[in-house]
């Protein structure tokens, strides 16, 4: 039907473009006459005579090509005598637009046979006219009858539609309550789906980095690199033994969630990763999985300063007026790191880099931060950091070896904001689930967690050994450290 519709259009464009054809090269004819019988044309006559033609061509020429059936219809009429009868037209047309003839070479019976050839060639358009109007005609009366057979066929339709519409209504009732009804379980699905993601996400986060969430989830390969030069931090805390013995589980939960969470907020701060906790254990590395030069000692050590003045403030949540205090062990080397695993996937590092950062650490002294050569000769290098050295030490799986501590950085360190927060270390109840807890496993108060509190409390239970067990010896491990947590460290001794 449109397009019915658009070919009448055209022919109607076409007619009405014919129409000013005719009417253009009528008036472009006086002036021609004139030329052929009185001579050359002033100069408005001639640029009225040119506007005048080229219009009456332009317009024919639209004509003939607005629409297929007219293009036909053209060639039909008129085309076939273009190149005979009417090609002395295009001759006389050329003589006027050089309108160069004087008055001294007009000649009547020239103006009459230019007379002449117009009328024929305008009667010719005229003809091709009233056969445009018979093309209008029979396809605005082909479409007034198809209207009426519309009109016919929409209200037979009608008639059905009216008859059949009970039936109808009531299928489309029960397909809107099943609809409905489907709808509703599928927002409970998306909302469940929803709550297992952003559970997977945060679980995701504490194993792996957020450069190798990105590989793994644009489902490329993330193959084990080697990292020429990275900083490793490590940190327990003194006495922790000696603590869990005197302490219920739930205690010991509390304390570290406390100290850790005092931990994470300065490590923020700094272009670090936290690798894992191990019980009492911390660590950290700089210089992966995005290499930064040779900034990463500076940054590890400024971290290592900041929590160890974070730590002088630092009271245990059970015990007021009681606080903590830890050993720092840093060392600077070369690490390979990649993805461990397919079922439950874990960055790791391996090297012996790691072992003697452990080393450093076991070796230390409470509240001291104790460096080797390595790191020291990269602090050199960057500035701004003071060192005292300790000597030749003995190191277990190491033997001697030239050590110093961290003492200070030079300009100082950004106060820590929390320290000074009003309530942040607030006692906590030995019932009370650790806010880490309740990321992870939910905290029972709302339908989204998906899991009540009575499971995190079967799930800390399981820690009752600490009690009577040590959460990690004084010594670090030989061969494999790993943890339930965030990643994994292999230390080669």
């Amino acid at each position: 039907m449109f397009l019915t519709f658009l070919t009448s259009f055209r022919v109607l464009i076409a007619y009405k473009n014919i129409i000013r054809c005719i009417e253009n090269y009528s008036i472009s004819m006086i002036y021609g006459l004139y030329y052929f019988g009185k001579g050359k044309l002033s100069q408005s006559s001639y640029n009225k005579y040119i506007q005048y033609d080229s219009l009456a061509a332009d317009y024919l020429n639209a004509t003939k090509s607005f629409s297929p059936e007219v293009t036909v219809l053209w060639d039909r009429l008129i085309g076939q005598y273009w190149k005979g009868g009417f090609a002395n037209l295009a001759q006389r047309r050329a003589v006027i637009y050089r309108n160069d003839r004087d008055e001294t070479g007009a000649n009547d019976s020239d103006a009459r046979m230019y007379f002449a050839n117009m009328t024929t060639y305008i009667d010719e358009l005229r003809k091709f006219q009233r056969h445009l109007r018979v093309m209008v005609d029979n396809q605005v009366m082909d479409e007034m009858i198809a209207a009426k057979l519309k009109k016919v066929l929409t209200a037979t339709l009608l008639v059905i539609v009216m008859l059949i519409s009970p039936v109808i209504i009531f299928l489309v009732r029960n397909v809107t309550t099943t609809i409905q009804s489907y709808s509703v379980m599928l927002s409970s699905k998306t909302s469940d789906l929803k709550r297992e993601k952003r559970r997977s996400d945060r679980l995701l986060q504490q194993m792996l980095p957020a450069e190798v969430i990105k590989q793994l989830r644009a489902k490329k390969q993330v193959p084990a690199e080697s990292f020429e030069s990275v900083t490793i931090y490590f940190s327990d805390i003194v006495s922790f033994t000696a603590i869990s013995a005197t302490s219920s589980p739930m205690e010991i939960v509390v304390m570290l969630n406390s100290l850790y969470k005092m931990f994470d907020s300065k490590i923020e701060n700094y272009d670090v990763y936290k690798v894992e906790t191990i019980g009492d254990a911390y660590m950290v590395v700089s210089g992966l999985p995005l290499r930064n030069g040779n900034q990463h000692a500076g940054e590890i050590c400024t971290m290592a300063l900041d929590l160890v003045a974070g730590i002088r403030n630092f009271e245990i949540p059970h015990r007021p007026g009681v606080g903590l205090q830890i050993r720092v062990g840093i060392n600077t080397g070369c690490c390979v790191a990649g993805v461990v695993g397919t079922k439950m996937p874990r960055y790791c590092l391996f090297g012996d880099t790691i072992n003697v950062a452990s080393r450093m650490e076991s070796s230390g002294e409470p509240m001291k931060i104790h460096i080797t050569d390595t790191t020291k000769a990269v602090l050199d290098e960057i500035g701004g950091f003071a060192t005292e050295d300790r000597g030749v030490s003995d190191i277990k799986g190491k033997g001697k070896m030239s050590t110093y501590w961290l003492v200070d950085k030079i300009g100082g360190i950004k106060k820590n904001l929390e320290m000074t927060t009003p309530g942040f270390f607030k006692s906590v109840p030995a019932t009370h689930t650790p806010e880490f807890l309740k990321e992870i496993f939910g905290n029972g108060d709302s339908e989204e967690d998906g899991m009540e509190t009575g499971s995190v409390q079967i799930n800390v239970g399981k820690l009752s050994s600490l009690s009577t067990t040590k959460f990690r010896t004084e010594q670090p491990m030989e061969g494999i450290r790993t943890s339930p947590t965030r990643g994994s460290s292999f230390m080669t001794t």
